[in-house]
């Protein structure tokens, strides 16, 4: 087991290849062993954890479960698989252009597959507020905007816009948002928490998120 993680991380594909044509069932293989952060998580969601896009998607060819939410003693945030992806694709929005469209590419993979996006981790945290919180960690060293709920008004910096990043985003949201099949009433819900002024002011989040979102409902 700890071999078939090993070369996980090591993006070795023809010895996870190997491992599998060996044992099939490695493909829902759960990590017990160190290091610690992958406690309790299934394989997939370490190759999308160490942008092994590659294997990731050999695992799902090799019926990996897409929908698992990883069950640990050691930690404490529990992560449904999806949420390790959009985390690796929200980061890939700086990287280069082929890292990028191969995560786009994999999202409409998953989404083919019929992956539930809805899925909420054990802090009770949809995707769409992962994808909040991710956006606020990749972007706001380029671009700092927020609201400042006692002024009220929003707060520039003098760090100039990335329009590159922020298209990319866009099609991460867009795509998103197009899926998130759940009931009208949840989705007000929702959307309403993801606009409310108190989330931004609680988590220190970037607005741009937030206006992408107003931008796209």
């Amino acid at each position: 087991m700890k071999v078939f993680f090993k070369a996980i991380r090591d993006s070795n594909i023809d010895k996870v290849i190997n491992y599998l044509e060996k044992k099939p069932e490695l493909a829902n293989a759960i990590s017990k062993t160190l290091p610690k952060k992958d406690d309790g998580q299934s394989a997939l969601q370490v190759a999308f954890k160490t942008n092994n896009i590659d294997i990731a998607k050999i695992l799902i060819d090799a019926n990996a479960n897409i929908n698992y939410i990883d069950k640990s003693d050691i930690n404490n945030w529990n992560l449904p698989v999806f949420h390790d992806f959009l985390r690796a694709l929200v980061f890939s929005v700086s990287k280069s252009e082929e890292e990028y469209l191969k995560k786009i590419k994999m999202f409409k993979y998953l989404l083919s597959k019929n992956i539930d996006i809805t899925q909420c981790d054990s802090y009770n945290n949809n995707s769409l507020v992962r994808l909040v919180l991710d956006t606020d960690q990749v972007y706001q060293y380029q671009h700092k905007v927020f609201w400042d709920t006692d002024l009220g008004e929003k707060i520039f910096s003098d760090k100039d816009r990335d329009k590159s990043i922020e298209s990319r985003l866009r099609t991460i949201y867009k795509l998103l948002l197009e899926n998130y099949t759940i009931s009208t009433v949840a989705k007000e819900k929702l959307i309403k928490e993801l606009r409310s002024s108190d989330f931004y002011k609680a988590s220190k989040i970037d607005t741009f998120s937030v206006d992408l979102i107003n931008e796209l409902l």
